[in-house]
């Protein structure tokens, strides 16, 4: 199946749940085999002083800062066997997922999507996952502290 961009729609995603991470207990289960992840600019002061950061080349040739969780491929430290975050900082990459933010040539303001295949996006309710949207149609308490990291990190580019 192949990837797919999906724009959140208040519509179309009104019955929408999402798994995340918000604190160090949360389930950190899907990220156990991540040795390292994207750091972003306004948080490279708190990673610095948690984790390693290396400049690693993506597949088109450019460079990102990145945090180093292990030298072992397939295998993050930072995680326990009750799949909690054991670090004293948690970086925005995991607090930010499923969702990112796109930009489209007709529209100005950027647009909160996720992939089709993410395991995170469930259908109905599920424990430990969150409402795309509220009783009234508004975008849930969960999903708004998401946009405002992704804004944030938006902004600092």
């Amino acid at each position: 199946m192949n990837k797919e961009i999906i724009p959140v729609s208040k519509k179309k995603h009104k019955n929408y749940f999402f798994h995340s991470v918000y604190d160090y207990s949360s389930d950190f289960s899907s990220y156990k085999k991540l040795f390292s992840c994207p750091i972003f600019y306004d948080e490279i002061k708190h990673v610095a002083s948690c984790y390693p950061i290396a400049f690693v080349k993506n597949e088109n040739g450019f460079f990102y800062t990145a945090s180093i969780f292990s030298l072992l491929r397939d295998n993050n430290l930072y995680i326990n066997k009750k799949n909690q975050w054991t670090g004293s900082y948690i970086p925005a990459y995991f607090r930010i997922q499923p969702f990112f933010l796109a930009k489209s040539e007709n529209i100005k303001d950027n647009i909160l999507c996720f992939l089709s295949d993410s395991p995170s996006i469930k259908s109905t309710s599920t424990p430990n996952c969150f409402p795309f949207m509220d009783e009234k149609g508004e975008n849930s308490k969960e999903l708004n502290r998401i946009i405002k990291i992704l804004l944030a990190i938006d902004r600092n580019k």
